[in-house]
């Protein structure tokens, strides 16, 4: 049976062979585990050795986070990419922060929440670019009781439970109170990390927003509001905010084939503004510490204080009056306060959130079918999703939620992989939870009959 195994992976293009541990490339003739080691290859960047692959070309709408992370994931794997963008920037376009941070859950149920950002966090740290991260680790805040419930059957090596005294000890600064310590969570540089993201060969094309996407015959075309076209290709990936999408056209009706995925995903948008504290030594942390907001640190000097507690905490009043409740809510974690230092209220940025709090990632169906707006074919895993009739090569990346360090390598690398038929870095039943169809499956059938034992 392994025999016949190897022999159909062979078969399917595979180089299969042991995984040298210094360099992850996979010697030729020895066949064994070759499944992971190709995986693997890819996952860092380094072409699998799978024979001549048929021309492959992609637009990709937005050059945030999640627009530069699915970019770089394509072109890694050999496909010609053109990036768009109507900033010049990703610091501009996508995040306008000094510094951005991870931000993974834990619950003591192990939720697909958690699970989800457990595999993205672990995911952003195995893939190409990955060295413009900064392993600095996180601190939560947290009941003991619910840190002690939330760590119990989790490994150590991801999440420990610590008392305030450790939590300082990692943080640098007295606590008050501990929490959860996640040693993998990463810090990153926006502009280091745009570099990272911008593999050789990829097409940046900045400066022009993409007003209308048409499909015409086998392909999309990328156009400006003058009509003119800034790229085409079979495939098109939309990971651009909500407020530069661009209207769809397909080839049977007019229309967007979004509007749909918005209802049912209960999409919202919020505003948030961080704040950069020059902050003294006995305030500026070496890790990032997260609870009602967070403080990330940026240099020797600076940390970010994120937004936090209800939305109106920092949608009202002036810069000024949010930054001084940002400091408050800092200040009132350390155990020795000290004075307020010159704060510098950031740009006021929007993130975009699904009612499930998880991002978007996969194909969106319904583009010119001429069935009307209709979201979703099929789950994000297995080998049967891609481009077809229902779905003709739009894809999307999208509601990130202020997570876009942490969701944006797990979409790039789901999407990437499903358009390269290569094995799911997710298991099936978690990649459900990011398939634009999932609002649509929970939705109840109008038609369906209520039995008397049914519940209101």
């Amino acid at each position: 049976l392994l025999r016949e195994t190897l022999d159909a992976l062979s078969a399917a293009g595979l180089s299969l062979g042991p995984v040298n541990a210094a360099d992850g490339e996979t010697p030729p003739g020895d066949r064994a585990a070759g499944a992971l080691a190709w995986r693997g290859a890819r996952a860092r960047g380094r072409a699998a050795a799978v024979g001549p692959a048929p021309a492959r070309d992609a637009l990709v709408v937005g050059a945030g986070l999640a627009g530069a992370a699915c970019a770089a994931a394509l072109a890694r794997r050999g496909w010609r990419v053109a990036r768009i963008d109507r900033g010049h920037a990703m610091h501009d376009a996508g995040s306008l922060q000094p510094v951005l941070a991870q931000h993974p859950s834990v619950t003591p149920d192990d939720a697909p929440l958690s699970r989800l950002t457990r595999a993205a966090t672990l995911l952003a740290g195995a893939v190409a670019g990955a060295d413009a991260l900064r392993p600095v680790g996180r601190v939560q805040a947290a009941d003991d009781a619910l840190a002690e419930r939330a760590t119990r059957t989790l490994p150590a090596g991801w999440v420990r439970a610590v008392d305030a005294r450790e939590a300082s000890a990692r943080a640098g600064v007295a606590l008050r109170r501990g929490g959860l310590w996640l040693p993998r969570a990463c810090s990153a540089d926006p502009l280091a990390l745009r570099e990272a993201w911008t593999p050789a060969g990829l097409r940046v094309v900045e400066g022009r927003r993409v007003e209308r996407l048409v499909r015409t015959g086998e392909v999309w075309r990328a156009l400006d509001a003058d009509g003119r076209c800034i790229a085409e290709a079979p495939v098109a990936l939309l990971a651009c905010g909500a407020d530069a999408l661009p209207a769809v056209d397909g080839a049977d009706r007019p229309g967007s084939a979004l509007d749909a995925l918005w209802a049912s995903a209960g999409l919202r948008r919020r505003t948030g503004t961080t704040t950069v504290a020059h902050a003294p030594a006995g305030a500026l942390p070496r890790c990032i510490v997260g609870g009602d907001g967070h403080a990330v640190p940026i240099d020797a000097t600076r940390v970010l204080l994120g937004p936090g507690g209800a939305p109106e905490d920092d949608d009202g009043g002036s810069g000024e009056d949010v930054a001084a409740r940002a400091w408050r809510r800092w200040a009132d974690r350390l155990v020795a306060p000290p004075e307020t230092p010159p704060l510098t209220p950031g740009r006021p940025g929007t993130r975009l959130s699904a009612r499930d709090h998880l991002p978007i990632a996969g194909p969106v169906t319904g583009a010119g079918s001429g069935a009307g707006s209709r979201v979703g074919s099929a789950p994000l895993a297995g080998p049967s999703v891609g481009p077809g009739p229902d779905a003709p090569g739009l894809w999307i990346a999208a509601a990130l939620g202020g997570r876009g360090l942490l969701w944006s390598v797990l979409c790039a690398e789901l999407i990437a992989a499903a358009l390269e038929h290569e094995p799911s870095p997710l298991e099936h039943a978690l990649a459900r939870h990011l398939d634009p169809r999932r609002f649509d499956r929970r939705r109840p059938d109008p038609r369906a009959r209520r039995g008397p034992d049914t519940a209101g």
